[in-house]
């Protein structure tokens, strides 16, 4: 068989090995590894059978992508058929879903950095893996441009209402002063949409000595 016989080429190129190199979470079965964005995960110790939901937090920590192999089509036990990615995802890493040929759809978070070889030879002729993304996102580019057994891979293209919202950066829309509070605001990276609006304490006066032995603000 083809597929087998390119996954087994792959396993002997990359020197596949058995186990995982992680810290298990009691709680959720996942192998995770420290990372300055959260943590990767490396591993499931669970059995797969079909959707995967991938949670947004690992030890109170964001999850913020997959160590390679992680879920390898040898390192998984069961069938993996779709996966839901929360959109703390930054980064696939290589091989981080090689060789799932009942693979049917995952989402791609906005941004995220999708190496060439994560979802190589998922699919095939009867189920294509389909990419879920923004247009001219990473996942729109990983499906046209990727060489590395994707022949059974397309683009979907989405709007942050299947897909979610992705959290920017806080901006101040209303500035604090000494006697009255401001307000923030939470808006979507992609759509710009308002997900939430904090209010802020106002930052009081200050006062300093003057010459005249008074004070002032």
């Amino acid at each position: 068989d083809y597929f087998d016989i390119s996954i087994e080429e792959f396993s002997n190129d990359h020197r596949i090995t058995e186990g995982f190199d992680g810290t298990t979470d009691s709680e959720t079965g996942y192998i995770y590894q420290f990372s300055s964005n959260g943590v990767y995960i490396s591993g499931y110790t669970g059995t797969i059978n079909g959707t995967l939901n991938i949670p947004e937090t690992i030890i109170n920590r964001p999850v913020g992508g997959f160590h390679q192999l992680a879920f390898y089509v040898y390192n998984v036990n069961g069938t993996l058929t779709n996966v839901t990615i929360p959109n703390t995802v930054e980064e696939f890493q290589h091989g981080s879903f090689y060789g799932n040929r009942s693979l049917g759809t995952v989402n791609i978070p906005y941004g995220a950095v999708v190496d060439n070889t994560a979802f190589g030879m998922c699919g095939s002729p009867l189920k294509y893996t389909t990419l879920i993304g923004y247009d001219n996102s990473t996942a729109e580019t990983y499906v046209s441009s990727c060489t590395v057994d994707s022949t059974y891979i397309k683009f979907k293209a989405a709007d942050c209402n299947e897909l979610g919202h992705t959290q920017g950066k806080r901006r101040t829309t209303v500035k604090a002063s000494c006697e009255n509070g401001g307000t923030t605001e939470l808006h979507c990276e992609v759509c710009d949409y308002l997900i939430s609006s904090n209010a802020t304490d106002a930052i009081g006066h200050r006062y300093k000595w003057t010459n005249n032995g008074g004070v002032s603000t």
